[in-house]
């Protein structure tokens, strides 16, 4: 019974267009486990948001086929790999090409960072472990997207 009655203040609480049909198809692609637990232990507040996680950058491309993401967030540092040229190889694939990326990075990267991220054909950036509330928004915001670009091309 209190169970329910969490999970309904939960959806009162979430923006109306995070409730309806569109459902977020979040694919987590990093290999920080610490990095991927505090997302994960977001990410289960909110019922509209699906996460799937690949900690293996090698691995990314085929998950993401498999999983037909609304949207991916990548770490720009992993082992075995640069998060600009995982960018590069998303948008080489013609089924993601049009699936936003949003690129999570570190405060202390370089300073053009952000300019290398945007060039290499993500949507946008994160600092990593930027607020909840951020965080969420930007995942819906791209997702919506998405979903809205997916539904022109298939009317």
């Amino acid at each position: 019974m209190m169970k329910s009655a969490q999970k309904q203040e939960q959806v009162q609480d979430q923006p109306e267009a995070a409730l309806g049909t569109k459902h977020v198809r979040l694919l987590l692609v990093d290999d920080n486990a610490q990095h991927t637990e505090a997302m994960h232990k977001i990410l289960l507040l909110h019922d509209d948001i699906e996460l799937f996680h690949c900690s293996d950058s090698s691995q990314a491309l085929n998950v993401a086929s498999d999983v037909q993401p609304t949207v991916i967030m990548q770490a720009m540092v992993m082992s075995g790999t640069n998060g600009l040229d995982l960018v590069k190889a998303f948008r080489e694939q013609e089924a993601l090409a049009d699936v936003p990326i949003v690129v999570i990075y570190s405060k202390d990267d370089e300073p053009d960072t952000k300019e290398a991220i945007f060039s290499a054909g993500a949507d946008d950036c994160l600092i990593k472990l930027s607020g909840e509330v951020e965080t969420i928004a930007r995942i819906r915001y791209h997702s919506r997207a998405c979903t809205e670009h997916r539904e022109l091309q298939d009317a």
